[in-house]
């Protein structure tokens, strides 16, 4: 599942997250590499495509940062804020 604040996009895995950036029009190059919080930016135009493409909206309080286990095809696990 794909989920947005409005501001970020994140996935359940890495490779949901990049095949739906791809199909809304996300750059790779966009991709935000983060270890504990892999994500896109999306705003304006890119934010109203991922609604239309199925992102789910969530508060930004619940959009749960996430680190990944194994980057490929592997899940993800949640970890505590501050940790």
């Amino acid at each position: 599942m794909v989920f947005t604040d409005g501001v970020h996009l994140v996935a359940d895995s890495i490779d949901e997250l990049h095949i739906f950036a791809d199909k809304i029009g996300l750059k790779r190059s966009w991709f935000q590499n983060h270890p504990k919080y892999p994500h896109y930016d999306v705003f304006g135009i890119m934010y109203t495509r991922a609604r239309k493409a199925g992102a789910k909206l969530v508060l930004d309080r619940d959009l749960v940062p996430i680190k990944i286990i194994d980057s490929v095809n592997a899940p993800f696990e949640d970890f505590e804020i501050g940790e």
